[in-house]
C-alpha cells in the first residue's frame, strides 16, 4: 500500500500570504493618517486647490501700458461721433489745474481730466479733436482721454468724485473765451458701478448746444470722453467703450 500523502510544500504560497497581509496592514495605516489629518482641521487637496483658484482669479489685471496707446484712431472717433474730424491734436500727458467753475461744486462735471480727480493717477493721455483747421474753430469738437492708477481703487476714487461732482452740481458758469462767462444746465445722468454719463447744455441759446460726456472704469484705468455739438448722442460712451476695449487687451 502506498504510504500517506505528504503534505505540499507550502513554501510558493505562503510569500503571498505575507505580502498580502503587509499591504493590507500598510493601506490602514495610511487610511488611519488620513483620518487623523482631516480630523485634526487639515484642508483636503482638493480643498486647498479650489481656494487657490478662487483667491487666484478674484485678482483683476493690472492694465500696464502708455496711456497714449488706449486712445482711439482718427477714424474710429469719426465712426463714434459721426463728426468729420479734420483736426486731431497732439498728445498731452499732462495733468491740468483745475477749470474755473462756478458753484465749485461743479468742477468735475465741467471738466475730470484735472487735478481734482487725476492728481494721483501715475499716467495719463488726452487729445482733442474738432471739424475744423483747428480745435478753437470747429463747429463739433470734443477729446478723448485716459488715465493709469497704480490701484483698481484709486481709479474708482476717481469716479467717486466725479459722480459725486455731477450728481450734486444742477448748473454751473465757467469761462469761455472769446465769448466770455458761459452759463451750462446738468442733465440725463446715467450712472452704473463702474461708469457715468451725463450732458451739459448750454443755456441761453436756440441751437440747445450740448456737451455729453462719458467716464468709465476699467480695473485701474479711468477713460474719460466728450463731445459738443448740437446732437452729440451717445458718441462719449462709444468714444470711453474703445478705450476700454483697448485696454483689455494690456492686462
Amino acid at each position: 500500500m502506498p504510504g500517506p500523502a505528504h503534505p505540499a510544500p507550502q513554501g510558493s504560497s505562503r510569500g503571498p500570504i505575507v505580502i498580502a497581509a503587509a499591504i493590507i496592514g500598510a493601506a490602514l495605516i495610511v487610511a488611519g493618517v488620513l483620518v487623523a489629518t482631516r480630523d485634526s482641521g487639515g484642508p483636503s487637496p482638493a480643498v486647498t486647490a479650489a481656494n487657490s483658484t478662487t483667491s487666484t482669479s478674484s485678482t483683476p489685471a493690472l492694465v500696464q501700458v502708455v496711456p497714449a496707446t488706449l486712445l482711439p484712431t482718427t477714424d474710429q472717433v469719426r465712426q463714434a461721433t459721426l463728426i468729420d474730424v479734420k483736426y486731431t491734436g497732439a498728445v498731452s500727458t499732462k495733468v491740468g489745474a483745475d477749470a474755473a467753475t462756478t458753484p465749485t461744486q461743479c468742477t468735475l462735471a465741467n471738466a475730470t481730466t484735472t487735478q481734482s480727480a487725476w492728481a494721483t493717477a501715475i499716467s495719463a493721455a488726452y487729445q482733442d479733436f474738432g471739424d475744423g483747421p483747428n480745435y478753437d474753430k470747429s463747429i463739433n469738437f470734443g477729446a478723448v482721454s485716459v488715465a493709469i492708477f497704480d490701484t483698481p481703487a484709486a481709479a474708482a476714487d476717481s469716479l467717486a468724485k466725479v459722480s459725486d461732482s455731477v450728481h450734486g452740481c444742477t448748473g454751473f458758469t465757467g469761462p469761455n473765451s472769446p465769448n466770455g462767462t458761459l452759463a451750462w444746465t446738468v442733465g440725463d445722468i446715467a450712472a452704473q458701478d463702474d461708469r457715468i454719463a451725463w450732458t451739459d447744455t448750454q443755456g441761453g441759446v436756440s441751437t440747445q448746444w450740448k456737451c455729453s460726456k462719458s467716464y468709465r472704469l476699467l480695473a485701474n484705468a479711468a477713460a474719460y470722453g466728450f463731445v459738443c455739438s448740437s446732437n452729440p448722442g451717445d458718441g462719449p460712451t462709444k468714444l470711453t467703450d474703445l478705450i476700454a476695449a483697448n485696454a483689455t487687451k494690456h492686462q
